[in-house]
């Protein structure tokens, strides 16, 4: 089948002029839709409500815990960004589909949101992708099922990069790719390295209690920033300084405090797999090495700031 008109539907999707990043999350959830409806026969039929949920759970992770701006002003942001923004909740920013708070955002988008989704998804593409139906829904049938279905995973491949490098031009945060795909999975554990942290130094890097009971292996600057399990940057933390502390940036002292421990790790070429892991993450950082590892936390601290992250956390 000739799909020459399809190719130049979603080539001029992509390179189309966007003020944020809206179309990306709409053609991401068509894909997703013709992906999980693979064996149906007939359209892909997408509701309102189906539509937005897909919609706040991808803007979730992007909004509540990496802090991502989705346009260059917070005027041209999505509707459903600014009100996952404006969501008063302190600590909770796990994805919890069933809670009520995150069906009023749903709710929300579904009655006013779709102002600005449907009606300019097309602005600047040379062909519709999608059908209008009653009451908002959108259908996508015959040839642009057929074509998306078939070239899904290199479809989806674009758009997700393509959503990331627009996301590149409002943010200076590391990692915005996976940032930007994330789905709530934590892939790694860094419980693993408590024995070691331990052996180093038994005792709270932030209140400094000895040998605590329960400890945690903390993050010095946030992982919700860094998005990164980078072995320069874990501690020790006693569950009330973990606890108390979440995504704050520490107070400078702190930030000293890792710099003496990560070049005394090295300095005394200490043997083992997490010193080695230490000083080869080191290396990782835009200005290498322990020598380099104050220049690249004042750097790293200032975009953690500006991206919205708060600061000068100490023990209470």
């Amino acid at each position: 089948m000739d799909y020459a008109e399809e190719v130049r539907a979603w080539a001029s999707l992509l390179r189309s002029s966007k003020t944020s990043t809206l179309k990306f999350a709409v053609a991401r959830a068509i894909l997703d839709e013709v992906r999980d409806a693979a064996t149906a026969e007939g359209e892909v039929h997408i509701s309102r409500d189906r539509l937005s949920f897909r919609l706040v759970s991808y803007y979730w992770y992007q909004v509540r815990l990496f802090r991502l701006k989705q346009a260059a002003a917070e005027i041209q942001e999505p509707n459903v960004v600014r009100k996952l923004r404006d969501l008063n909740l302190t600590s909770d920013s796990k994805w919890h589909p069933s809670r009520s708070y995150i069906q009023d955002v749903v709710d929300f988008v579904s009655e006013d949101g779709f102002r600005e989704v449907i009606p300019r998804f097309h602005s600047g593409i040379e062909r519709t992708i999608f059908e209008v139906r009653a009451g908002g829904a959108i259908a996508i049938a015959g040839r642009p099922r057929a074509f998306a279905a078939a070239l899904e995973p290199l479809l989806m491949r674009s758009v997700m990069a393509g959503w990331a490098e627009q996301v590149e031009q409002y943010n200076l945060t590391p990692r915005v790719l996976a940032k930007v795909s994330f789905n709530g999975q934590r892939r790694t554990s860094v419980s693993k390295w408590a024995k070691p942290l331990r052996e180093f130094d038994d005792a709270c890097f932030y209140c400094r209690t000895a040998t605590p009971e329960r400890v945690q292996v903390d993050h010095v600057v946030p992982w919700s920033f860094l998005f990164d399990d980078a072995a320069w940057n874990l501690v020790l933390a006693c569950d009330g300084c973990n606890n108390s502390k979440r995504d704050w940036v520490p107070a400078s002292r702190f930030l000293t405090a890792l710099c003496e421990r990560n070049r005394s790790l090295t300095d005394q070429g200490a043997a083992g797999a997490f010193a080695k892991r230490v000083h080869f993450s080191m290396t990782q950082l835009p200005h290498g090495g322990a020598e380099g590892l104050k220049q690249s936390l004042d750097m790293l601290c200032e975009q953690a700031y500006l991206q919205g992250f708060s600061g000068d956390w100490s023990p209470s």
